[in-house]
C-alpha cells in the first residue's frame, strides 16, 4: 500500500471526490477560452505564419498560456497511482491540486508533492528514456 493511498484514507478522501474535484479545478474558465483564442488568432496571422515554434511569439505578444489545461483526472489514472503503478508529472500535479483543494474546504494545512508520492515510481519522459537507452 502506497503513501498516496494511505494518505487518503486516513483523510476520508476517495477517488470519486478526486475526480470531480478535479473537473472542476481543471475546467477552463472565461478568462482561460480568452486566451485560447488569442492564441489562435495569432497563430493565424502573417506575422506567425511561417514560425514552428510559437512560444517565443507568444511571450512577444504578451499571450500568456491559460492556467487550467480544461481536463481533470479520469478514474483509471487515480486507480493507476492508488496502486503504486508510475503515473505522468501532470497526473501528479492535478492529484495534489484536487487533494490540497479538499483539504483546505476540510480547513486542514495543505501537503507537498513528496508527501502523497514518497517511495512511488515516477513515469519517465521521452528524454530521460532515451537516456536510459544509452546507458
Amino acid at each position: 500500500m502506497g503513501t498516496l493511498k494511505t494518505f487518503l484514507d486516513s483523510k476520508k478522501i476517495t477517488a470519486e471526490q478526486l475526480v470531480r474535484v478535479s473537473d472542476r479545478i481543471e475546467a477552463i474558465d472565461a478568462s482561460g477560452k480568452t486566451l485560447l483564442v488569442k492564441r489562435a488568432a495569432f497563430r493565424r496571422t502573417k506575422e506567425a505564419g511561417a514560425v514552428k515554434d510559437f512560444t517565443k511569439k507568444y511571450s512577444t505578444v504578451n499571450i500568456e498560456k491559460p492556467k487550467a489545461a480544461g481536463r481533470g483526472l479520469n478514474t483509471v489514472s487515480i486507480h493507476n497511482a492508488l496502486s503504486d503503478r508510475p503515473v505522468a508529472r501532470k497526473v501528479r500535479a492535478k492529484l495534489l491540486r484536487a487533494v490540497n483543494h479538499i483539504l483546505t474546504t476540510k480547513k486542514d494545512a495543505a501537503v507537498e508533492m513528496k508527501v502523497l508520492f514518497e517511495g512511488t515510481a515516477m513515469k519517465l519522459g521521452k528524454k530521460a528514456k532515451e537516456e536510459a537507452k544509452k546507458k
